[in-house]
């Protein structure tokens, strides 16, 4: 009786290996995404300005700014010892208008009533390296972690009453990326991340369409573009 309780477990246990071998999939050797994320800017700063009279405006400017959006593509080779090389682009972009602002003039005496409006956009590329965790037997959720540094370009479109203002300018910058993986079928899969940008402007072009002059900056004064950011996107995996 012994021996057939024994011989049964046996059956059964060898039955689940086989089948755990069977529906445990391969490593895949290439992971390319795209995702979109919605972000809100984390660098503080004081939006009063003793040239503007209605504050109120100013602020309300100030926190619409402040939300971005931002659309992130990457590629990863992907090595057997859980962890990946590749390259990451990220385009991160914000606007704001505000209406009938009141602004002192030079004289300060007179005042200008006008709008005012700034569309700003970053592009990033940086190498890239993750690691990563296949989840569950059957390994159909994948937790990320990815680490991204590289070259950020400003471009920041202003105007205030009549005057247009063009802001540019580059700087080393950084990406972090926390994410999971849901996979649909063996090549593709859904994915929600959160993120953490990292990136100062020290120095800056100002053109004002008449010259363009050169700005050095502090860290008082600097262009703060870090934000983070809750996103979601398509996977492709290629074994």
């Amino acid at each position: 009786m012994k021996q057939k309780i024994l011989l049964l477990l046996c059956s059964v246990m060898g039955s689940f290996f086989i089948l755990s071998a069977q529906i445990e999939k391969p490593t895949p050797r290439l992971r390319f995404s795209t995702s979109g994320c919605l972000g809100y800017q984390t660098a503080s700063g004081n939006s009063n300005n003793t040239a503007f009279v209605n504050q109120e405006k100013i602020d309300k400017f100030t926190n619409d700014l402040r939300w971005t959006k931002t659309l992130n593509a990457d590629g990863y080779y992907l090595f057997k010892s859980n962890w990946g090389l590749g390259l990451e682009y990220l385009l991160n972009t914000s606007s704001a208008k505000g209406k009938d602002v009141i602004m002192a003039a030079d004289d300060n005496i007179h005042y200008l009533v006008g709008n005012i409006s700034e569309s700003l956009y970053i592009n990033y590329i940086g190498l890239s390296a993750c690691s990563y965790w296949p989840l569950g037997i059957d390994r159909k959720m994948m937790l990320l972690f990815t680490v991204s540094c590289g070259y950020a370009h400003l471009r920041d479109e202003s105007k205030i009453v009549m005057i247009n203002y063009l802001y540019t300018g580059g700087s080393f910058a950084a990406n972090y990326e926390f994410g999971l993986d849901y996979s649909l079928n063996s090549n593709i899969s859904l994915g929600v991340t959160a993120s953490l940008f990292s990136g100062n402007f020290y120095t800056i072009k100002v053109n004002d369409g008449f010259e363009t002059k050169k700005m050095e900056l502090d860290s008082d004064t600097r262009l703060n573009s870090s934000n983070i950011n809750l996103g979601m996107g398509i996977r492709y995996y290629i074994n």
